[in-house]
């Protein structure tokens, strides 16, 4: 593996401070000053998905596989609740785990290990296209034989096993999605297959930083296919071993994030493949989604048809919408609101720009995070489109307490990020609306119905409808007024509600 200078993955509390990026808008010259702050806060307090995730969550994604986790008990069942994030569409890869002891870590694992794996490969001999064996940061540290055991083990039964040494204290989540990316292009790529125009390889589902994934890739397969742009391989999003036999086939790879893959970048390098659009927006929202779409059609497509289906949905969103009082009503209510927005690099950059052109709202905090400096670099440059009009605070990997700092300091009216920082903002008593992060911390709280594109602008609207009807609920005073005793006085009554609580409990 490949371990790049520019990694930001901070594994400890030791790591460095993040930096406060606030934007000020110079309108006499139209361009953006960035000024950049250092925060004092030495406080880490994130969601920092590991590498051994990472991988689990690309290859749980490889249909007809199967997973061996070499670790203890605790990151094995992590990896399987994340793992659900690909279960919805029916990708149900199983996870097994070796459930290390210390006893194991002081005498060594391998033993351990060799019997669970071989125990799996004899199973599912004959139905299993491949193993994935996965080391976690115990049994890195005392370095068991991953390599040998896979040797041994295919030898013995055929089944073609891929030993990834993928411990989380060697970094972060893009480092283990893209180490199983290299492994399926290094053992089952058909090297001497020649690229085809208009074939495209889509890399990079998982970091998209969208709740949802699933839905939202399969409207982005459809608008580019409606624009004669041919997806040939997914790495990985239901994908089977037998495909990559065509990955040579595409004429570049469309890498859905800024995130450095040091080991995909290499091997792709060497196949002289093209990695593009790695700075290109994201495609939430009616503004973002024509840039981008417009980019990606010129590129490997035809630009007439996408303009034709742009049409298309952009009437089918008119026909539901145009009578429709509570669409009306949500765009008002929505307009002119200060908001947070936390998130993964582009896609909380998509999100800020996506309240703005298409909803007139102002995001006046947003929070990106990122492994590598490029993703917050790219993330940074898409914002500069709106700085000229809107004073927002952006904070480059802020901590939660950072962000919810912010969040009372430029009076927001409510915020935009992951389950994961729900209780942090509703503490606050802002309103908290959750668009990105895993499945796993949002099941059963959407429809099937993608954020992307022209047609999910009917989805955001629909969750903006939510977020803002907590907005306009003036629950503190709900509160305060719901068991008033008679002989309260006035005074007491109006303190309570500004407070949001009830006096007399």
């Amino acid at each position: 593996m490949i371990l790049d200078g520019g990694q930001r993955y901070m594994a400890g509390c030791g790591a460095a401070s993040p930096l406060i990026l606030s934007f000020r808008a110079n309108r006499g010259g139209g361009k953006a000053v960035i000024e950049t702050v250092k925060a004092q806060d030495k406080i880490v307090d994130k969601f920092q998905p590991c590498m051994e995730m990472g991988a689990v969550m690309a290859a749980s994604m490889v249909d007809g596989t199967v997973v061996v986790n070499h670790g203890p008990s605790g990151c094995s069942i992590s990896n399987t609740h994340f793992r659900s994030n690909n279960v919805p569409d029916g990708t149900n890869v199983p996870i097994f785990h070796t459930a290390v002891q210390q006893a194991d870590l002081i005498y060594g694992g391998t033993p351990k290990m060799r019997d669970r794996v071989r125990e799996v490969a004899n199973r599912y001999k004959g139905r299993a296209d491949a193993i994935w064996l996965l080391s976690a940061c115990a049994t890195s540290m005392v370095q068991d034989d991953l390599v040998g055991v896979a040797r041994q083990v295919e030898g013995e039964t055929g089944v073609p096993i891929i030993p990834l040494d993928t411990p989380g204290f060697q970094g972060g989540y893009r480092l283990g999605a893209q180490m199983v990316y290299r492994a399926l292009i290094d053992r089952f790529a058909d090297k001497s297959r020649k690229p085809q125009k208009g074939k495209i390889n889509i890399i990079g589902h998982h970091m998209m930083g969208s709740r949802n994934m699933i839905d939202d890739t399969y409207e982005i397969v459809r608008l580019l296919e409606a624009a004669d742009v041919q997806v040939n391989v997914h790495l990985t999003f239901n994908t089977r071993i037998s495909d990559l036999e065509r990955f040579c086939e595409a004429e570049a790879n469309y890498v859905l994030t800024p995130e450095v893959l040091p080991d995909f970048e290499a091997v792709t390098a060497e196949l002289g493949m093209e990695n593009w659009g790695t700075d290109v927006v994201l495609p939430y929202g009616l503004a973002n989604t024509e840039e981008w779409y417009l980019k990606i059609a010129e590129r490997f497509g035809d630009v007439e048809k996408a303009k034709k289906q742009l049409k298309t949905d952009m009437n089918r969103v008119r026909r539901r919408i145009a009578n429709d009082y509570n669409a009306s009503w949500v765009m008002h209510d929505v307009a002119g609101k200060r908001v947070g927005v936390l998130g993964y690099s582009t896609f909380a950059a998509a999100m800020a720009r996506y309240l703005f052109f298409d909803l007139n709202a102002r995001p006046a905090v947003v929070g990106l995070w990122a492994e590598t400096d490029r993703a917050m670099e790219v993330a940074k440059k898409q914002l500069e489109e709106i700085a000229p009009y809107v004073d927002m605070k952006v904070l480059d990997d802020p901590s939660y307490y950072q962000y919810g700092r912010m969040l009372v300091e430029e009076n927001v009216d409510f915020a935009i990020g992951q389950k994961n920082d729900r209780t942090l903002v509703e503490g606050l008593k802002i309103p908290h609306l959750g668009l990105g992060g895993f499945y796993y911390f949002n099941h059963f709280t959407f429809i099937p119905w993608p954020y992307a594109g022209v047609l999910g602008t009917l989805h955001l609207l629909t969750e903006m409808a939510r977020v803002t009807d907590e907005v306009k609920s003036e629950k503190g005073g709900w509160i305060a007024r719901s068991y008033i005793k008679r002989d309260t006085p006035y005074d007491e009554i109006v303190q309570a509600g500004f407070r949001g609580c009830n006096p007399t409990l």
